[in-house]
């Protein structure tokens, strides 16, 4: 029994200087996000990821003590000390996916705890479209290093603007509109999407900008302005397309030429317009429409520009052959509005074989008056007539009597 003793000493003191459960570090990225989602070339991209230790329970026991009866067991939570975290590049030669920089002595991570850790990623202004693969390697104190593999996208698919109502002829004598199409052919949504028109040669163009904002991906915006040739002459105008994919900023132009005409032979002209309307009355005014041209025109509609209640909102004439008149009725709502002076414009539109033209507007104003206003009116128009009638007859008999003492 006395020798046993020292034996048991000497056990603990072995057991003292080593550990009694220790397992190899389980490190994993748990999650990543990458912004934008998918890269053109030249494009940059922030990568953050979630460096996780999937460890339930590491520990390290140790028992120290000279004797079974003074002895004390310490038992030590094990963290995984990270010497370094960097991004393994992926591509071909030059053209490849890379990061800014690698990290050195990142900390402890222990179980079921993370670090997360963002890089810059920048893919090569020519580089090839395709689904690339850059790792994440993670190096350890003692440990193999552990790689995990971030699949991203390149491509060359583009933003693009596009011609969708745009005549290659304007007249000189108004303005004529046109509509651009944004179509957004990529796999991620961009931002802060404009347009602005630039290079204007003998042409002016409102608005001086259109704002678009974020654009989902497959999607499809319509955009208007508004062309006013200067003289006659040849015409062109650039419109700059700029947007962001993520935080990188893209540009694209379309370069569109006119020529400049003349189309006075086409004209709307004021029939029937009173000055003034009673309140509460609906009120009707007309157009008519020539076509002075040798050539049969065709889509004809006349559309009244105002804020004055009127119906219907475009009057649908169709085609007209050389030299036909054609009269178009609106009818103006006066019950909502106010006594005071309104203004309504017309202008026309139509087509000749393929082209699309505007022509200038024509407008005038009327007064709205008080219902009350109008009965007084025509009550003493009453009296002004009788009146006018009694001196003509008046007139009449003098002159027959004269004339019969003259025989």
């Amino acid at each position: 029994m006395k020798k046993t003793i020292p034996i048991l000493i000497l056990i603990a003191c072995l057991l003292s200087c080593m550990p009694v459960e220790s397992v190899d570090p389980a490190i994993i990225v748990q999650t990543y996000t990458l912004f934008p989602e998918v890269l053109l070339p030249g494009d940059s991209a922030v990568l953050t990821v979630s460096i996780f230790d999937a460890e339930v329970a590491a520990t390290e026991t140790t028992i120290e003590g000279s004797s079974q009866f003074d002895m004390i067991t310490t038992v030590r939570t094990l963290g995984v000390k990270i010497e370094e975290v960097s991004i393994v590049s992926a591509g071909v030669g030059s053209k490849k996916i890379q990061a800014d920089r690698s990290f050195s002595d990142v900390g402890v991570v222990g179980p079921g705890s993370l670090i997360p850790i963002t890089f810059e990623l920048t893919s090569h202004e020519n580089m090839t479209p395709g689904l690339y693969f850059p790792k994440v390697r993670i190096e350890f104190q003692g440990y193999d290093p552990v790689l995990f593999p971030i699949p991203i996208r390149v491509t060359d698919e583009v933003v693009e603007l596009t011609k969708t109502i745009v005549p290659s002829k304007l007249s000189i004598s108004g303005s004529s509109d046109i509509t651009l199409s944004v179509i957004n052919h990529l796999a991620g949504t961009i931002g802060g999407a404009q347009i602005s028109p630039s290079n204007m040669q003998n042409i002016s163009v409102s608005p001086e900008s259109v704002y678009l904002g974020s654009m989902l991906p497959a999607s499809s915006q319509d955009v208007h302005f508004s062309l006013n040739p200067l003289e006659m002459d040849d015409a062109s105008i650039t419109f700059d397309l700029t947007y962001r994919n993520g935080d990188n900023l893209h540009t694209q132009e379309l370069v569109i030429p006119f020529t400049v005409i003349d189309v006075l032979d086409v004209a709307p002209v004021l029939n029937r317009f009173p000055s003034t309307v009673a309140k509460g009355t609906i009120e009707r005014v007309s157009v008519e429409v020539y076509n002075a041209k040798t050539e049969e025109i065709t889509g004809v509609i006349v559309t009244p520009i105002t804020d004055v209640p009127i119906s219907p909102a475009q009057y649908f004439i169709g085609s007209m052959d050389p030299d036909d008149v054609f009269s178009a009725s609106f009818d103006i709502d006066t019950s909502s509005l106010d006594l005071i002076e309104y203004a309504i414009a017309f202008k026309v539109s139509f087509k000749q074989d393929s082209e699309y033209y505007e022509t200038p507007v024509v407008s005038s104003s009327f007064e709205v008056t008080s219902q009350q206003q109008s009965g007084e009116e025509s009550s003493m128009l009453v009296p002004l007539g009788i009146l006018i009638v009694i001196i003509l007859i008046i007139m009449f008999l003098y002159m027959r009597r004269r004339k019969r003492r003259s025989i």
